[in-house]
This record gives structure tokens, sequence and C-alpha cells, in this order.
């Protein structure tokens, strides 16, 4: 009897933490699209690029610093990297991390993140992409 109670605290506990971050008004340090396509974290502990984001079908990465140009590049540790456990940003929301904003359209089909100085990029469908 004492195992159950104790799981449902736990699940009670987790499950907020499950739901969609936006909608909490608390932003997580990472978060993916509902369709898997694109997958973005904050590295802390890198002080040049801290926010990366990678589409894990190719590994195309994009990274940022809040004040920089974005860096970007192919890489096949990437690749087949899908991080579900992270909240999803549903279309139409933003996440806001101190220093980076980004943005799912309307559609769902398309992400842009800036950085305070209005650096970033777009990821698109197929091979869309940008970066300014």
């Amino acid at each position: 009897m004492k195992r159950v109670l104790l799981v449902v605290a736990v699940a009670a506990a987790v499950a907020p933490a499950a739901a969609d971050p936006a909608s909490r008004g608390r932003q997580y340090p990472w978060f993916h699209l509902a369709s898997r396509a694109v997958y973005c974290h904050v590295d802390v502990s890198d002080r040049r690029f801290p926010l990366l984001c990678w589409r894990p079908v190719s590994g195309y990465v994009v990274a940022m610093a809040p004040k920089g140009k974005v860096q970007t590049a192919t890489l096949r540790r990437w690749r087949k990297n899908w991080e579900d456990s992270s909240p999803i940003l549903r279309k139409g929301k933003s996440w806001r991390y101190p220093g980076f904003r980004c943005t799912v359209a309307t559609s769902g089909r398309q992400i842009k993140c800036v950085n305070q100085r209005n650096h970033g990029w777009t990821l698109g469908p197929g091979k869309a992409k940008r970066v300014f």
C-alpha cells in the first residue's frame, strides 16, 4: 500500500512537468517540435554557443550565443539524436530563455529563433533554412 501511494505521489509531481511549458509560463532549457523535425537545448556550460538546435534526420546544427552570429554545421553525432523527453513547443507558441526567443509558425512547419542582437535562423520543411 505504501508503494502505491509513493508511486501516485511521484506521478502527480511529475505529470505537470510533461505538459506544454508555454501553457504554464515556465520555460525549460530544451524543447522540440511536435513533428520531431527540430530539437533545441541550452547548454549553460558552453559560453560560446549555448543554444544548440538540430535536425535529427540530417544532423544539421545551428548554434548561437545571446549576442553574436549564428554558426552552422552538419555533424554526424547529431543524426538520430531524438530528445523526446523534452517538452513540445506547439504551433503558434514561443519559447523564451535569457538571451533567446524561438517561435513556431501557426502552421507548425517552420521555427524561427533569434538572440538579443536579432541574429538567428529559420528552419522549415525539407531543406528550407535561412541564417541571418
